[in-house]
Parts: structure tokens; C-alpha cells; sequence
């Protein structure tokens, strides 16, 4: 038996019996659950790397239908057939001893595939490449990924994080990854800290403690014992820096990616289309020339640019902000209410502590829509400071919560 295999077997070994394979909580499974959209029944249902099937157990008992369930660890596969069967909803579990990156099925076929704590094994990214084809159109894919959910990082975690998962990212990348790949990002959410302890580490605490004799006889084992213990000092230390985040993503026509240089042209094309459109009460200032100068030397140069791209490449919708002011958000008067201004403000939101921006009081669209994503009024001027001497109003925002009083 090779080292790799040895190393497997231990793990397993360590993980079996925990109540889960990895950080989370059946309050978090439903609480994902309850912000996706209508789950067809009869629906195509897979759990990849489902470990000891925790959130399948859970998944088949909400949505009362069956759920396929793939690991490459026969010993997690048996211990959810035994479980499922002890809660008589076998007829609910279907296990497969399979690689979760290798998905046999039809393209265009499966409803949703579910990824708790489990993503990592095959690469956020190459994951949901592989997977996308054999999603419906409105297909969805809900999974968590280990991120930084803090700006600063101590050197100490980051070094950990580098040696054990080098792919790992913030929120707002991972967002604009899976936004570029052709995914819509319809929510996501951190877990809390309990959920690493209560249903996690503390259990795996006590089976380290049980292991510890027999580690002295079993190299591989004593490797994976001081790994997971290292890392659960780590989070003890700096898991308010990092932590498992639920991305729930559907299948979009709709791609979102970061801007180019050489997007200026229609970027400034779209935005006085859109700007036209939205906002006829407003003079018009500036020439056509004007705008793509203005996105050229101004914008492109000095913000954090996202456009919207549709199946046929054009640009449909773009966001410009900086670290903590949004100074645009448009989208073609033919793409509205699809979702893509939402999809862009939360690649704002997900890479800022708080954001602020400015709008036009009678934009009555505008101010509902950046309500209901969680902004709040804390000025509104008569517009002598703006060049349009339109009354305006302005917004905040803050990832924690509190609305500074003062604009």
C-alpha cells in the first residue's frame, strides 16, 4: 500500500463516526435550503463527496427525495446506509463509491448538486467547470468553500493555509469565479464559528485523544493527527479571519467577469444607452466622446470594473466601484429585472467593509432596489453639489451592520 492510500485510510479512519466531515450544521443545511429557489420534485439530486452523509440525511428528509450520494470512502458510503436505513429513508439514499469530480450523467440533466465542505478535494474552479454542463439551465449548485473572510490576514494562518490549500481565496473572488465560469451567485453566507466546534472540532478532539496510542504504532495516522490538530490550534487563534462560506449558484446564461482595457468602448456605449434610459429627466452633459474618455483615463484605470456578458459576448451591465464608494451600476434597459445588478453589487459587497454611492432622488428603481439589498439613506441634498443640480440621495452600507450617522 503506498503512503497516499495509508494517509487516505487514516483519515478516514479519524473522520469516521464524526457527526460531520467537515464545519457546518443542519441549522446551516436548511438555512441554505431556504434561500434557493423552488427545488423541482421530481428533481436530479447528487451530494458530492457526501463523507458520512450528514447533509443527505438531511437534504432527503427536507426535500423527501432521493439523493445520490458520492465519496470515494466506502467506509463513509456504509455508514450513511446504515444511518438511512436506521431512520427508514433508504429509499431516499442512493450511495456511490465514485469520484465527485467525474460526474456520470446526461448534460443538462441534474436539478442540483450539493458540496458541503467538500469542494476542495477537486478544485472550486474545476468543480464547477466539470460540473456545469450536466446542469439544467436553471440548474444549481450550492456548496461550501474555505475563504478569507477578512482583509488582513496573519502570517501565521496564511502560511498554514498555503502548505494545506493553496487555492484558497477570498469571498469576493470566489464570487467572481464562479460568476466568470457562468454561474449566478443568487446568495452565500458564513458560517459561525459554533458550527466549527460543535459538530467538528470538538468531536474530533475526543477521537484524536482516542487515537493517540495507536498513532505511535501508525505513521500515516500520526500525520493526520498532528495535521488536524494543528489546524484546529489555528482556528483557535485566527478563525475570525477565515471561514466556511456557502456559495449558492445557479446557471446563468449571464456571465460575470472583471472588465478590460479594452472594454472602454462599449462600456461607455452601454452606460449612456442604459443612462439615457433610466434617467430622462436628467441633462445631458457630456458627449459620446466624452464618455469613453471618461472610462478610458478615469474609470477603467482606477476602479474595480465587472461587466455582465450574455451568450452572444455583449455587454449587458457593468459595476465600477473603489474600496468603499460604488460609482456605477447600469444595466441595459432590455436586462433588467433578471438578477444581474444584484449578481454585480454582490461582488462590491463581498470584496468591501461598506460602501456608500450617490443617486438621484427620483430614481425611485434605484432606491428601492439598493434598499432591499440592505443600504441605508444618511443624506439627501437639494443637488447644488452634483453637475445635473438634481436632488440626490446617498446610501450606505456596512458589512457589520452599523450606519455611521454623518455622511
Amino acid at each position: 500500500m503506498d503512503n497516499n492510500s495509508k494517509t487516505f485510510q487514516a483519515f478516514a479512519r479519524l473522520h469516521s463516526g464524526l457527526p460531520r466531515q467537515g464545519p457546518g450544521s443542519t441549522a446551516t443545511t436548511l438555512q441554505a435550503l431556504q434561500l434557493l429557489p423552488e427545488i423541482p420534485n421530481p428533481a436530479r439530486i447528487y451530494d458530492m463527496g457526501c463523507g458520512p452523509g450528514r447533509a443527505s440525511i438531511v437534504l432527503a428528509r427536507a426535500l423527501k427525495q432521493k439523493i445520490v450520494c458520492l465519496d470515494l470512502c466506502q467506509e463513509f458510503l456504509l455508514e450513511l446506509q446504515h444511518v438511512a436505513k436506521e431512520q427508514g429513508i433508504s429509499d431516499l439514499i442512493e450511495t456511490r463509491r465514485a469520484d465527485m469530480a467525474t460526474l456520470d450523467e446526461l448534460n443538462d440533466s441534474v436539478d442540483l448538486i450539493w458540496a458541503e465542505g467538500a469542494i476542495y478535494t477537486a478544485g472550486f474552479d474545476r468543480a464547477l467547470s466539470l460540473w456545469r454542463p450536466h446542469l439544467k439551465r436553471s440548474g444549481i449548485v450550492s456548496c461550501t468553500e474555505l475563504s478569507w473572510i477578512k482583509a488582513e490576514h496573519s502570517k501565521t494562518a496564511v502560511d498554514f493555509w498555503q502548505a494545506e490549500y493553496p487555492g484558497m481565496r477570498s469571498v469576493a473572488q470566489n464570487i467572481a469565479a464562479a460568476e466568470g465560469l457562468g454561474y449566478a451567485c443568487l446568495n452565500h453566507f458564513t458560517l459561525p464559528q459554533q458550527c466549527w466546534w460543535d459538530e467538528y472540532y470538538d468531536p474530533m478532539l475526543q477521537k484524536i485523544d482516542r487515537l493517540k496510542d495507536d498513532a505511535t504504532r501508525d505513521e500515516a495516522l500520526a500525520f493526520v493527527l498532528a495535521n488536524s490538530g494543528a489546524e484546529i490550534d489555528l482556528y483557535r487563534r485566527f478563525g475570525h479571519e477565515y471561514g466556511y462560506v456557502f456559495y449558492l449558484l445557479q446557471n446563468s446564461d449571464v456571465r460575470i467577469e472583471r472588465a478590460q482595457r479594452d472594454d472602454a468602448a462599449e462600456i461607455a456605449r452601454m452606460f449612456r444607452q442604459s443612462f439615457q434610459s433610466a434617467l430622462p429627466f436628467l441633462p445631458e452633459l457630456h458627449t459620446a466622446q466624452e464618455d469613453l474618455q471618461y472610462f478610458t483615463e478615469k474609470v477603467l484605470p482606477n476602479n474595480n470594473v465587472f461587466v455582465a456578458r450574455s451568450t452572444d459576448n455583449q455587454i449587458v451591465g457593468f459595476i465600477s466601484f473603489d474600496d468603499s464608494w460604488v460609482n456605477h451600476l447600469y444595466i441595459l434597459p432590455d436586462h433588467g429585472r433578471l438578477g444581474i445588478g444584484s449578481r454585480l453589487l454582490s461582488i462590491a459587497k463581498a470584496s468591501c467593509e461598506k460602501l456608500r454611492l450617490w443617486t438621484f432622488q427620483k430614481n425611485e428603481t434605484a432606491r428601492r432596489f439598493y434598499s432591499k439589498h440592505g443600504f441605508t439613506v444618511i443624506d439627501e441634498t437639494d443637488g447644488t453639489h452634483n453637475d445635473e443640480r438634481e436632488p440626490d440621495v446617498l446610501f450606505a452600507w456596512n458589512r457589520n451592520g452599523e450606519i455611521p450617522g454623518e455622511p
